[in-house]
């Protein structure tokens, strides 16, 4: 640890801490973390930057479900990126053949 990294700790123990990482990494939670932030060359956060943040708690039962549901889309959103990826690939590679035929009047 140094000056930059702090393990943050919830004061309930009724926090799944998944649900609290989707808050932060949704628009309302970086809207208040890049408000927090402070500095001009390296900007940061310090703790009472972090204690402000605010985000809504439901009960731990919906917090896990909004959680389950949330990473179920984001492996989707996962595969769907890496069958883009593949199908783009096999796409470029296609295209010096098309080119190929298409100055040879083939196609």
């Amino acid at each position: 640890m140094n000056q930059h990294v702090a393990v943050c700790r919830f004061a309930r123990p009724d926090i799944a801490p998944r649900f609290v990482l989707w808050g932060l990494r949704g628009p309302t939670g970086q809207e208040q973390l890049l408000d927090q932030r402070y500095g001009q060359g390296k900007p940061g956060l310090n703790l009472n930057n972090i204690r402000a943040i605010e985000l809504p708690i439901p009960d731990l039962a919906e917090q896990l479900r909004i959680v389950d549901c949330l990473d179920r889309l984001e492996a989707r959103v996962k595969a769907l990126d890496e069958l883009r990826e593949k199908r783009d690939a096999e796409l470029h590679a296609l295209l010096p053949a098309i080119l190929d035929r298409a100055f040879r009047r083939e196609l």
